[in-house]
């Protein structure tokens, strides 16, 4: 995998036009919202770097665009004396390599039909029990102990109520034997059997939420780009042998065309 071109001078010098022809309703998103995620109508350049990226295959971890974006950095303000330049990051915590190599012109879009559906997200949660709530698959030994939980969720109030019974007794050494069994009171029975069984767990958890999506019927979405050309020809390379990636999550698939203006 060749990235030399990251660490030399973006030199934006030819015109083209992107055309992505989408396969399947698209959704991106702009930012992590907490209850609703609203779909952009066109790609913006964070997602068309991570259009480009997907292409050439630079399947890069958080941590290996940190210290790429570090290099990038440090060509920026020693190599070619821009003292100011910061590298761009997107507001959903995404950093685009290419963000430098073009930029965006006129853009044209088919009319879509907007609508909204459920989305999966994944979240790990140790410490709660919407972790073990959201996990539907289960190791089928971890299934044969449940019946623990309702056993213990029964102690508990049997407890609570004896407790509240003994309040005014006097006797604080039965007292003091009872409370001595209560869970802490972050804890639910079902927490505390997840935290007994955690290696019987999925490592994370799913969450429904809304998700909006853009369906363009056999439409396009046609974008003017001043590019780079050691780039433009590198991209058109890599779509010789594989003309489609994904736009936005990895249910949008798309089929890409650029054509020299």
């Amino acid at each position: 995998m060749d990235i030399n071109l990251l660490l030399e001078k973006p030199e934006i010098d030819k015109n083209i036009k992107v055309i992505i022809g989408p396969l399947a309703p698209l959704s991106m998103i702009a930012d992590i919202p907490g209850t609703y995620y609203k779909a952009q109508e066109v790609p913006d350049k964070y997602k068309l770097c991570g259009l480009f990226e997907n292409i050439l295959g630079w399947h890069f971890s958080k941590n290996d665009r940190a210290k790429i974006a570090k290099k990038i950095k440090d060509l920026n303000q020693k190599k070619l004396k821009n003292k100011d330049y910061v590298p761009t990051q997107a507001n959903s915590g995404f950093q685009p390599l290419l963000f430098d190599f073009f930029e965006v012109g006129m853009i044209y879009r088919s009319q879509g039909v907007n609508y909204n559906d459920l989305w999966k997200r994944s979240f790990s949660r140790m410490d709660a029990d919407v972790h073990p709530k959201g996990t539907p698959n289960l190791d089928y030994e971890v299934l044969k102990k449940k019946n623990w939980i309702k056993k213990k969720e029964e102690e508990q109030a049997n407890i609570k109520k004896e407790l509240k019974d003994l309040k005014d007794s006097g006797d604080e050494s039965k007292v003091d034997a009872l409370k001595s069994q209560l869970l802490p009171g972050s804890t639910s029975p079902l927490l505390a059997f997840f935290q007994m069984h955690k290696g019987n767990y999925p490592l994370y958890y799913t969450s429904p939420t809304l998700r909006e999506y853009i369906d363009y019927s056999g439409g396009e979405i046609q974008m003017k780009l001043t590019i780079d050309s050691r780039l433009f020809n590198i991209l058109s390379d890599s779509l010789k042998e594989n003309s489609t990636a994904y736009l936005g999550n990895n249910e949008g698939w798309v089929e890409i065309k650029l054509e020299e203006l």
